[in-house]
């Protein structure tokens, strides 16, 4: 079975170096330079004292890329979606896993509705350390849901049969694994990067466990999803897991690249104004955080 990986960040070389154990994989990549250093050294997974290197195909990607294999996982950021669904939506019957923060990325499924399209969340830490390296900064699941109709794979079965030690976990409804993972994303990415502070100083700062707390009521008021002191418990839990971590926005904003705040804040903010709900801290911090963005990427 033949696998594509589209985006080479931390998720796409974590993705592309673990399935590459059992399944042939290539990368897709945008830029030339890191698709020759990739075909030149292949790809280094960093656990711990493991240093592991895989030799994995790579190609550039395009809008008139074509892709053969079967199976594309998505590993793009938000922001890079619309140029890779122009070319997938020339496709029928691939099996498409999208691996995205927020969810912004449900609004281009209807574009792709002659293929089957499951949506993930993933549990694991990864930090890109270069173009073909990546460190795995905390071990966990990744969870996937088919996306509108109840579609199997046999590349999932494959997955969690043989690949125990990247363990998948295949759930029937796609919401509530997002929203989950949104209602974390909206709470701890953004106040990190506007605070620039690791996680956990989000639970041992008072004043900044007020603002954490504002968001989460915020954004529950808009997803709902379970029962609302169990996913606060569910958000500090991992905030304290992962107190020592930077978080990827952080990350972006350290290194002037662009955020995902647009797929996590802009898509609370978005369904709030269609339900009639204002969010006064959630448009603050938007707003603040797409500020500071656009100062760093015109310096």
């Amino acid at each position: 079975m033949e696998i594509a990986i589209i985006g080479a960040g931390a998720t796409g070389l974590l993705y592309a170096h673990q399935l590459a154990n059992i399944f042939r994989v290539k990368i897709y990549c945008k830029r030339e330079e890191q698709r020759n250093l990739i075909h030149k050294e292949g790809v280094t997974l960093i656990d711990g004292e493991q240093i592991m290197n895989k030799k994995i195909k790579v190609e550039l990607f395009s809008d008139e890329t074509e892709i053969n294999e079967d199976v594309l996982i998505i590993t793009a950021k938000q922001y890079s979606l619309e140029s890779i669904i122009r070319n997938l939506k020339k496709y029928q019957n691939k099996t498409i896993l999208f691996l995205q923060n927020g969810m912004n990325h449900i609004t281009y499924f209807h574009e792709l509705q002659q293929n089957k399209i499951f949506v993930g969340v993933i549990e694991h830490g990864a930090k890109k350390e270069n173009d073909t390296t990546v460190y795995l900064t905390g071990k966990g699941l990744t969870n996937v849901a088919p996306y509108n109709e109840h579609h199997t794979s046999l590349f999932f079965e494959n997955w969690d049969s043989k690949l125990k030690d990247f363990p998948i976990v295949m759930e029937k409804q796609w919401y509530p694994i997002l929203a989950k993972k949104l209602i974390v994303n909206a709470v701890i990415n953004p106040l990190t990067a506007l605070y620039k502070v690791e996680n956990g100083k989000l639970l041992s700062n008072k004043n900044y466990l007020i603002t954490m707390e504002t968001i989460f009521n915020e954004a529950f008021s808009i997803l709902n999803v379970g029962k609302k002191e169990e996913m606060w418990n569910h958000v500090t839990k991992i905030c304290t897991s992962t107190s020592k971590n930077h978080s990827s926005m952080l990350r972006d904003m350290e290194t002037g690249k662009k955020t995902e705040v647009d797929a996590i804040l802009g898509y609370l903010l978005q369904e709030g104004k269609k339900a009639k709900k204002e969010l006064p801290v959630i448009h603050f911090v938007y707003h603040a955080l797409k500020g500071m963005e656009n100062v760093r990427m015109n310096e």
